[in-house]
């Protein structure tokens, strides 16, 4: 059959990005053995269909000068390649590596090539040099224990303007707040308001999962968008360096339909190496009272 110098002759002249597989069938019989074949052959050819999106953490943020950052890709690297200009990735681009360091601004491209090109994934993310976001004075009202939330009811496919909508229902968001135990499972909005306080200086990671949409503003200013009808598989995360001090936060979150997921989380500074990531402890969080 000449199946072995023909794998020879494969790995010695192969085009970059050609793969193939050889296999034996010790236990198959003439006739089996084209059943057996077919399926193999079709579950590699179609090995990069489907699975999770593309991702990378943070996703984009500021980035300090002579302060490096690294990009944590948490999922299989062999075939993943990555640039820094903006550019689609190559097969000749470095591969993905668990962490990617980044010494400065950049447009980060990560782009799966797959052996079939209309299953290829890429995501992108920008990193801007800036400097330290300031702090803001704690408001006179606001006190510890968690966020100010506003429910909404209404039927969106994107977040409405809360700002021109009264809420049903108010309170705060403190441990014993839940999105599946509010008034309604489907067709509603949330609105979470306050500050929280960082206890160290240096780099901070928000991450936001969600279904349906959400928008995260730090200081005023979007730094996560997964707004629009969506499923809990995505997500984000935005990478900010912060002074000690409070800073104003505010979540926009609607649901229509299907399930139900918000998942804000960050990473504090001295928690970076260890990629140990929580939710804001509720003692950091302040609201309205």
């Amino acid at each position: 059959m000449k199946i072995n110098a023909m794998d020879s002759l494969l790995k010695k002249d192969a085009p970059t990005g050609f793969e193939w597989v050889v296999k034996a069938y010790p236990k198959e019989s003439h006739g089996t053995v084209r059943l057996k074949n077919m399926y193999d052959g079709l579950r590699f050819a179609y090995n990069d269909y489907g699975g999770k999106p593309l991702e990378f953490h943070p996703s984009g943020g500021i980035v300090l000068k002579n302060k490096p950052i690294k990009i944590w890709y948490f999922n299989d690297t062999t075939k993943v390649h990555y640039t820094f200009d903006g550019s689609q990735p190559l097969v000749t681009s470095p591969f993905a590596k668990p962490e990617i360091e980044l010494f400065g601004p950049a447009k980060v491209t990560l782009r799966q090539i797959a052996s079939r090109p209309k299953f290829d994934k890429s995501t992108s993310g920008d990193f801007r040099e800036g400097t330290y976001l300031p702090a803001k004075p704690l408001r006179n009202n606001y006190k510890p224990g968690g966020f100010h939330y506003a429910y909404y009811e209404g039927q969106w496919d994107k977040l409405p303007d809360f700002k021109a909508l009264k809420p049903v229902k108010e309170g705060t968001a403190d441990s014993t707040f839940d999105i599946n135990k509010l008034p309604r499972q489907n067709n509603f909005g949330v609105v979470m308001v306050g500050q929280f306080e960082a206890k160290q200086d240096g780099y901070y990671i928000f991450g936001l999962g969600s279904d349906d949409g959400c928008k995260v503003y730090l200081n005023d200013k979007l730094i996560i968008d997964l707004d629009g009808l969506h499923d809990a598989d995505i997500q984000r995360s935005y990478i900010a360096p912060l002074k000690k001090g409070f800073y104003p936060l505010r979540i926009e979150y609607f649901q229509k339909e299907g399930g139900r997921k918000l998942d804000f989380v960050y990473v504090t500074p001295d928690n970076i190496a260890k990629k140990k990531i929580s939710p804001i402890p509720y003692a950091l969080q302040y609201g309205p009272r």
